[in-house]
């Protein structure tokens, strides 16, 4: 099936340099998981007055679960790291016929974040779903103190490796390049995810990866890209500050 692909078209007429950044709303997760899912920036482009800032967004096909560290209690503006990914299905129904979501088991081996599919764990998730059970070998300490350790890969030419001391540790979603929305798992939890196709576009300068409060939601222009087609969009920076949505 085709991957649909959304392309956002910002023409910068408020006079001034700009820096523009797209986030997506974050995954509906089941009713009774206390998770807090956090919006992260997926893309930013700076743009010249005058100027127009092109998106092109692929909807994730597969979607991935993603381990990363923040670093800072996880907050607006505090950047994340990425470590490791598994990609997922989600479910689909298929004449009447439900083919289960992946899930995925997370665990804290050796003190050692790791998924895996784990053959004892039957995929259960529904229509649109994907599904992350974590294990009980862990706490909520563990996952806030400095002394949680993550090995990490060095993007250096000898492939060295070392360790780091996070501040915080979270899962994320979102494509094969990088997760789109994190939350902080709880020990023996099952996490329903059924991501989403809303994403907001702000004039704001934020990095890649760095949370945004989910208060600040409301305060980006919304555009709902629901169904699976393409789309491609036209919005015009005002001089007033005000993102317009062209038809």
């Amino acid at each position: 099936m085709k991957v649909p692909v959304y392309k956002i078209m910002v023409e910068n007429r408020s006079g001034r340099p700009n820096t523009y950044i797209v986030s997506q709303d974050p995954p509906q997760t089941n009713e009774g998981a206390s998770a807090k899912s956090l919006p992260l920036v997926i893309t930013r482009i700076e743009a010249p007055p005058e100027s127009t800032a092109n998106f092109t967004i692929h909807r994730p096909s597969p979607y991935f679960a993603w381990v990363m560290i923040s670093h800072g209690e996880p907050s607006h503006g505090v950047a994340t790291s990425m470590t490791l990914n598994k990609a997922v299905k989600l479910g689909e129904m298929h004449d009447g016929t439900l083919t289960p979501g992946t899930t995925l088991q997370f665990d804290f081996k050796d003190r050692m974040p790791n998924f895996s599919h784990a053959e004892h764990i039957a995929d259960q998730s529904g229509p649109g779903t994907f599904a992350i059970q974590t294990s009980s070998d862990f706490t909520r300490d563990d996952i806030r103190s400095s002394k949680l350790v993550l090995l990490l890969r060095l993007t250096t030419k000898d492939g060295s490796l070392t360790f780091v001391y996070p501040d915080h540790m979270l899962i994320g979603v979102g494509d094969d390049q990088r997760p789109w929305s994190a939350f902080a798992p709880e020990p023996a939890m099952t996490y329903t995810l059924q991501p989403k196709t809303i994403f907001y576009l702000y004039a704001m300068n934020h990095e890649e990866r760095s949370i945004l409060d989910v208060t600040v939601l409301s305060e980006g222009l919304k555009l709902d890209f629901t169904g699976d087609q393409d789309y491609q969009v036209r919005v015009v920076h005002e001089p007033s500050g005000k993102l317009t949505l062209q038809e």
